[in-house]
């Protein structure tokens, strides 16, 4: 089908299409993102528990009524 240069509507908004091999560099590009972000989260989520845990390793040597 690619090499006949199919085209197809976009799911989102069929006014708009395009070859079957671009639809393909789209989505590839687009999971792409998805990835990244995922990537970038998963970080933020790694240094706020290192964080969180620097703090209680910080805490447990305070005594329990001056904690804040």
């Amino acid at each position: 089908m690619i090499e006949k240069g199919c085209i197809i509507s976009s799911p989102a908004n069929k006014n708009i299409v395009c070859r079957l091999e671009t639809a393909f560099d789209i989505i590839v590009t687009h999971e792409q993102r998805h990835f990244e972000q995922l990537k970038e989260t998963y970080q933020l989520m790694a240094q706020q528990s290192s964080y969180k845990k620097q703090k209680k390793d910080a805490l447990s040597c305070v005594p329990f009524y001056n904690r804040p």
